[in-house]
């Protein structure tokens, strides 16, 4: 039973933390896919 509980409470651990990377690299790639955008309509002023 105590063996159980400690691969338990790893398991949980692990969640946690792919999960919190999952939502960090989110959150870049979407600042990155922001900027790629915020860079297009910079080119598209400079044009007109």
């Amino acid at each position: 039973m105590f063996i159980l509980r400690i691969i338990g409470l790893i398991l949980i651990v692990t969640i946690i933390i792919f999960a919190f990377f999952l939502v960090k690299g989110a959150t870049e790639i979407e600042m990155e896919i922001m900027e790629e955008e915020i860079m297009k309509d910079h080119e598209k002023a400079g044009e007109n």
